[in-house]
Protein backbone atom coordinates (compact mmCIF):
# COMPACT_ATOMS: atom_id res chain seq x y z
CA UNK A 1 0.00 0.00 0.00
CA UNK A 2 1.27 3.21 -0.79
CA UNK A 3 2.59 5.94 1.85
CA UNK A 4 0.45 8.66 2.25
CA UNK A 5 2.53 11.22 3.78
CA UNK A 6 6.73 12.83 2.97
CA UNK A 7 8.70 10.67 5.13
CA UNK A 8 11.54 12.89 4.14
CA UNK A 9 9.93 15.94 4.87
CA UNK A 10 9.61 18.62 7.82
CA UNK A 11 8.38 16.83 11.13
CA UNK A 12 7.30 18.79 14.20
CA UNK A 13 6.92 16.23 17.61
CA UNK A 14 5.63 17.23 21.17
CA UNK A 15 4.44 15.54 24.16
CA UNK A 16 0.57 16.23 24.72
CA UNK A 17 -1.36 15.69 27.55
CA UNK A 18 -2.41 12.02 26.82
CA UNK A 19 -0.27 11.23 23.84
CA UNK A 20 2.89 12.29 22.19
CA UNK A 21 1.88 14.51 18.89
CA UNK A 22 4.19 13.60 15.54
CA UNK A 23 3.03 15.84 12.33
CA UNK A 24 4.69 16.07 9.07
CA UNK A 25 4.54 18.35 6.35
CA UNK A 26 1.78 17.77 4.72
CA UNK A 27 -0.15 14.20 6.51
CA UNK A 28 -3.13 12.71 6.57
CA UNK A 29 -4.51 12.81 9.94
CA UNK A 30 -7.58 11.02 12.08
CA UNK A 31 -8.26 13.54 14.89
CA UNK A 32 -10.16 13.74 17.91
CA UNK A 33 -11.31 16.27 20.22
CA UNK A 34 -13.75 16.90 22.95
CA UNK A 35 -15.77 19.36 25.14
CA UNK A 36 -14.00 19.93 28.23
CA UNK A 37 -16.27 18.06 30.70
CA UNK A 38 -16.90 14.72 28.07
CA UNK A 39 -14.49 12.60 30.07
CA UNK A 40 -14.27 12.07 33.69
CA UNK A 41 -10.91 13.73 34.51
CA UNK A 42 -10.11 10.31 36.22
CA UNK A 43 -11.11 8.02 34.39
CA UNK A 44 -8.79 9.53 31.75
CA UNK A 45 -5.85 9.74 34.18
CA UNK A 46 -6.35 6.21 34.90
CA UNK A 47 -6.48 4.94 31.21
CA UNK A 48 -3.40 7.00 30.41
CA UNK A 49 -0.60 5.48 33.10
CA UNK A 50 -2.13 2.00 32.08
CA UNK A 51 -0.88 2.60 28.92
CA UNK A 52 2.33 4.21 29.84
CA UNK A 53 3.45 1.01 32.39
CA UNK A 54 2.47 -1.24 29.51
CA UNK A 55 4.59 0.93 27.21
CA UNK A 56 7.69 1.02 30.06
CA UNK A 57 7.27 -2.68 30.39
CA UNK A 58 7.36 -3.59 26.51
CA UNK A 59 10.59 -1.32 26.47
CA UNK A 60 12.55 -2.28 29.05
CA UNK A 61 12.20 -6.03 28.24
CA UNK A 62 12.88 -5.64 24.28
CA UNK A 63 10.27 -5.90 23.09
CA UNK A 64 8.57 -2.70 21.82
CA UNK A 65 8.75 -1.72 18.45
CA UNK A 66 7.12 0.84 16.56
CA UNK A 67 4.51 -1.21 15.26
CA UNK A 68 3.73 -2.37 18.90
CA UNK A 69 3.62 1.13 20.30
CA UNK A 70 1.03 1.71 17.16
CA UNK A 71 -1.11 -0.74 18.27
CA UNK A 72 -1.21 0.26 22.04
CA UNK A 73 -2.34 3.97 21.08
CA UNK A 74 -4.64 2.84 18.78
CA UNK A 75 -6.25 0.68 21.85
CA UNK A 76 -5.96 3.12 24.32
CA UNK A 77 -8.10 5.75 21.94
CA UNK A 78 -10.38 3.47 21.76
CA UNK A 79 -11.24 3.33 25.44
CA UNK A 80 -11.18 6.83 25.61
CA UNK A 81 -13.89 6.52 22.52
CA UNK A 82 -16.05 4.28 24.72
CA UNK A 83 -15.92 6.80 27.24
CA UNK A 84 -17.01 9.24 25.12
CA UNK A 85 -19.49 7.44 23.59
CA UNK A 86 -21.14 7.32 26.45
CA UNK A 87 -22.30 10.83 26.36
CA UNK A 88 -21.56 12.17 29.83
CA UNK A 89 -20.47 16.08 29.92
CA UNK A 90 -23.02 19.01 28.94
CA UNK A 91 -23.29 17.59 25.32
CA UNK A 92 -23.50 21.39 24.25
CA UNK A 93 -23.12 19.47 21.04
CA UNK A 94 -26.53 18.35 20.53
CA UNK A 95 -27.72 21.63 20.24
CA UNK A 96 -27.65 22.52 16.59
CA UNK A 97 -26.58 26.15 16.48
CA UNK A 98 -23.49 24.75 18.21
CA UNK A 99 -22.71 21.94 15.81
CA UNK A 100 -23.06 24.87 12.75
CA UNK A 101 -20.85 26.49 14.56
CA UNK A 102 -18.03 23.77 14.52
CA UNK A 103 -19.28 22.58 11.40
CA UNK A 104 -18.66 25.82 9.80
CA UNK A 105 -15.36 25.88 11.19
CA UNK A 106 -13.88 22.88 9.54
CA UNK A 107 -16.06 23.94 5.94
CA UNK A 108 -13.83 27.40 6.31
CA UNK A 109 -10.34 26.63 5.36
CA UNK A 110 -11.44 23.55 3.66
CA UNK A 111 -9.23 22.89 0.03
CA UNK A 112 -6.78 25.71 1.52
CA UNK A 113 -5.08 24.98 4.44
CA UNK A 114 -6.15 21.56 4.38
CA UNK A 115 -8.75 18.95 2.24
CA UNK A 116 -10.93 17.50 4.40
CA UNK A 117 -12.23 13.69 3.72
CA UNK A 118 -14.87 13.27 6.43
CA UNK A 119 -16.32 14.57 9.80
CA UNK A 120 -18.79 14.03 12.86
CA UNK A 121 -19.87 15.79 14.94
CA UNK A 122 -21.46 14.14 18.19
CA UNK A 123 -23.04 15.45 21.50
CA UNK A 124 -19.60 16.07 22.92
CA UNK A 125 -17.06 15.67 21.01
CA UNK A 126 -15.80 15.44 17.10
CA UNK A 127 -14.07 13.32 14.34
CA UNK A 128 -12.49 14.90 11.63
CA UNK A 129 -10.33 13.01 8.57
CA UNK A 130 -7.94 15.55 6.73
CA UNK A 131 -5.06 15.82 4.82
CA UNK A 132 -3.71 18.90 5.60
CA UNK A 133 -2.03 21.22 2.43
CA UNK A 134 2.05 22.30 2.78
CA UNK A 135 2.91 24.61 5.19
CA UNK A 136 -0.14 24.28 7.06
CA UNK A 137 0.32 22.09 10.18
CA UNK A 138 -2.19 20.12 12.39
CA UNK A 139 -1.32 21.94 15.49
CA UNK A 140 -1.81 24.93 14.08
CA UNK A 141 -5.16 24.08 12.52
CA UNK A 142 -6.60 22.27 15.85
CA UNK A 143 -5.54 25.82 17.81
CA UNK A 144 -7.91 27.90 15.11
CA UNK A 145 -10.53 25.36 15.21
CA UNK A 146 -10.71 24.91 18.94
CA UNK A 147 -10.19 28.95 20.01
CA UNK A 148 -12.63 30.34 16.91
CA UNK A 149 -15.10 27.96 18.34
CA UNK A 150 -15.13 28.28 21.76
CA UNK A 151 -15.34 32.11 21.52
CA UNK A 152 -18.40 31.85 19.06
CA UNK A 153 -20.04 29.37 21.30
CA UNK A 154 -19.53 30.91 24.36
CA UNK A 155 -21.05 33.93 22.51
CA UNK A 156 -24.20 31.84 21.24
CA UNK A 157 -25.26 30.64 25.31
CA UNK A 158 -24.43 34.11 26.76
CA UNK A 159 -20.78 32.79 28.22
CA UNK A 160 -17.35 34.93 28.26
CA UNK A 161 -14.63 32.85 29.25
CA UNK A 162 -16.10 29.51 30.31
CA UNK A 163 -13.98 26.53 28.99
CA UNK A 164 -15.77 24.76 25.88
CA UNK A 165 -12.81 22.26 24.56
CA UNK A 166 -10.36 19.53 26.42
CA UNK A 167 -6.95 21.16 26.38
CA UNK A 168 -5.24 18.57 23.90
CA UNK A 169 -6.65 16.30 21.50
CA UNK A 170 -6.19 12.78 19.64
CA UNK A 171 -4.35 12.46 16.44
CA UNK A 172 -3.01 9.65 14.74
CA UNK A 173 -1.49 9.64 11.06
CA UNK A 174 -2.99 7.49 8.26
CA UNK A 175 -0.45 5.90 6.53
CA UNK A 176 -2.10 3.83 4.31
CA UNK A 177 -5.19 4.07 1.76
CA UNK A 178 -6.43 0.88 3.45
CA UNK A 179 -6.29 2.67 7.35
CA UNK A 180 -7.46 5.63 5.33
CA UNK A 181 -10.96 3.97 4.39
CA UNK A 182 -10.93 2.39 7.73
CA UNK A 183 -11.00 5.90 9.26
CA UNK A 184 -13.40 7.00 6.55
CA UNK A 185 -16.10 4.13 7.51
CA UNK A 186 -15.40 4.41 10.98
CA UNK A 187 -16.09 8.37 10.88
CA UNK A 188 -19.27 8.11 8.99
CA UNK A 189 -20.44 5.48 11.71
CA UNK A 190 -19.84 6.24 14.63
CA UNK A 191 -23.45 7.91 15.02
CA UNK A 192 -24.68 4.35 14.46
CA UNK A 193 -23.17 2.94 16.55
CA UNK A 194 -25.14 4.91 19.53
CA UNK A 195 -28.28 4.48 18.19
CA UNK A 196 -28.28 7.47 16.14
CA UNK A 197 -28.47 6.46 12.57
CA UNK A 198 -30.84 9.23 10.93
CA UNK A 199 -27.11 11.75 12.47
CA UNK A 200 -27.25 14.82 10.58
CA UNK A 201 -24.00 16.30 11.41
CA UNK A 202 -21.70 14.54 9.49
CA UNK A 203 -20.32 14.20 5.96
CA UNK A 204 -18.03 12.52 3.53
CA UNK A 205 -16.04 14.77 0.62
CA UNK A 206 -15.47 13.81 -2.90
CA UNK A 207 -11.36 12.35 -2.71
CA UNK A 208 -9.45 14.68 -4.42
CA UNK A 209 -5.91 13.14 -3.44
CA UNK A 210 -6.15 10.08 -5.49
CA UNK A 211 -2.28 9.65 -6.97
CA UNK A 212 -3.65 10.34 -10.64
CA UNK A 213 -4.86 14.01 -9.51
CA UNK A 214 -3.13 14.56 -6.08
CA UNK A 215 -1.10 18.10 -6.44
CA UNK A 216 3.08 17.57 -5.98
CA UNK A 217 2.98 19.21 -2.94
CA UNK A 218 0.88 16.97 -1.29
CA UNK A 219 2.19 13.86 0.14
CA UNK A 220 3.40 10.85 -2.28
CA UNK A 221 4.08 7.26 -1.67
CA UNK A 222 8.20 8.16 -1.22
CA UNK A 223 9.80 5.34 0.67
CA UNK A 224 9.70 1.74 0.97
CA UNK A 225 8.32 -0.20 4.08
CA UNK A 226 12.02 -0.43 5.55
CA UNK A 227 12.60 3.05 4.93
CA UNK A 228 8.88 3.58 6.94
CA UNK A 229 9.75 1.21 9.66
CA UNK A 230 13.07 3.38 10.70
CA UNK A 231 11.35 6.88 10.32
CA UNK A 232 8.64 5.40 12.50
CA UNK A 233 11.58 4.10 15.20
CA UNK A 234 13.58 7.10 14.78
CA UNK A 235 10.49 9.68 15.67
CA UNK A 236 7.59 7.67 17.49
CA UNK A 237 9.80 4.93 19.69
CA UNK A 238 10.29 6.23 23.78
CA UNK A 239 13.78 6.38 23.20
CA UNK A 240 13.53 8.81 20.49
CA UNK A 241 15.30 12.17 21.01
CA UNK A 242 11.98 14.67 21.61
CA UNK A 243 14.07 17.73 20.62
CA UNK A 244 14.69 16.26 17.42
CA UNK A 245 12.67 17.76 14.68
CA UNK A 246 13.53 18.94 11.48
CA UNK A 247 10.95 21.26 10.95
CA UNK A 248 11.67 24.85 10.06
Amino acid sequence: MPHYFDYRGPVRRRRGKYLPHLEVDPGIYFVTFCLHDSVPKKKLARLGEERERLVAELYNAGKLDSARLYQINGEYFEQVDDLLDAGAGSRMLANPHVAQIVAGAFEYFHRDRYDLDSWIIMSNHAHVGLQTRKGHWLSDIMHSWKSFTANKINKLLGRQGEPVWQADYFDRLVRTEEELERVRHYIWHNADAVGQDDWKWRRQYERRWKEEEKPRELGRPLCSEEESKAWWDEYAMPDSDWSKSNAA
